[in-house]
């Protein structure tokens, strides 16, 4: 077995941060949460369908946006990935295998996704050592593969040279502010269009995912919690008189947080540290809060004035970006 000792998986509703934390702290990088969440992006990010699937958060290009936002950070992601349709899909996957040994020997961590972002601690002659919110399959040729979307997706986290603050503030926040409006030339898949959605679909009286219901609910409450903190820090690391600009922002997104909060309080998921047993009927009890609908109006009208918060939100990081 080879290990990278001190590489893990922090806890986190936000799996992918979750990964890229423990790299960072691997890597002896000093760096807070919130300034990971936001200098990455994520703090601002949020999709959500009618339906409430599960798969939203996923269900982006993650793995072109943390990089190359990342950099800023002192962080050089390399992405290697594959999918089982194409037709030197084992060449591909071996190949990728030999990668992930190669950065480890080397001393970089690593991280994947099969159904959630799990960190790869080190390997054996035939699986990964894997640290994570889940039970995933450990041989290499299953890990990523033997998911639905078939994906193989694995990334190698570096040090490299972080660009200066203002940089890493502006970067962040021109992508929220782009995010929130449209995201890959779509405005159905925007920011304020996902809070739209999600409101439509807890108001429409139809099925939606009982799983979704609060898995939604603690990412993206996470992740505003997160915002709050990297505008409040990039505030006091830049200090140049914006630091009124910045609170005022944080105070926005602190009210988008209490308002997901609420709603996470609603449907109740369970984190990582959920016993087994505890987790089943947690997940059990969602599956009778999706079908009640006062329960669902209620958390309705708190989804909506988090859409109103951020909205106000983002009119002041218009402001900050135009000063930076």
């Amino acid at each position: 077995m080879k290990r990278l000792d001190g590489l893990a998986w922090v806890p986190r509703a936000t799996s992918h941060m979750g990964c890229l934390e423990g790299c960072v702290r691997r890597l002896g990088i000093q760096m807070s949460p919130g300034w990971l969440y936001g200098g990455t992006g994520h703090a601002f990010f949020i999709n959500v369908d009618e339906d409430l699937c599960p798969s939203g958060p996923h269900s982006w290009p993650y793995f072109h946006v943390v990089p190359k936002l990342g950099k800023n950070l002192g962080l050089q992601v390399d992405v290697h990935a594959t999918h089982k349709s194409h037709k030197d899909f084992a060449e591909r996957q071996e190949a990728i295998w030999g990668a992930v040994r190669g950065a480890i020997d080397r001393g970089f961590p690593c991280y994947g996704w099969h159904y959630e972002f799990i960190v790869i601690a080190g390997y054996d002659e035939t699986a990964y050592l894997l640290s994570g919110p889940m039970d995933a399959p450990r041989g290499w040729r299953e890990f990523g593969a033997s998911s639905a979307p078939g994906f193989v997706e694995i990334a190698v986290v570096r040090r490299r040279e972080a660009a200066q603050d203002r940089t890493v503030a502006k970067d962040a926040l021109t992508f929220a502010t782009q995010l929130a409006k449209s995201r890959e030339g779509r405005a159905d898949w925007g920011g304020f269009a996902a809070y739209d959605k999600w409101v439509k679909g807890l108001e429409s009286g139809g099925e939606i995912s009982s799983d979704g219901s609060g898995y939604h609910a603690a990412i993206w409450a996470e992740c505003r919690g997160f915002a709050v903190e990297f505008l409040q820090e990039a505030g006091r690391r830049l200090g140049d008189g914006g630091g009124e600009l910045f609170e005022r922002a944080a105070g926005h997104y602190a009210q988008v947080r209490d308002s997901l909060q609420a709603v996470a309080r609603l449907f109740p998921f369970p984190d990582a540290a959920t016993p087994e047993a505890r987790r089943k009927e947690m997940l059990e009890q969602l599956k009778g809060y999706a079908t009640d609908q006062p329960r669902r109006k209620e958390a309705a009208g708190h989804v909506r004035e988090a859409r109103g918060a951020e909205g106000a939100a983002v009119v002041v990081l218009e402001q900050i970006t135009k000063s930076l």
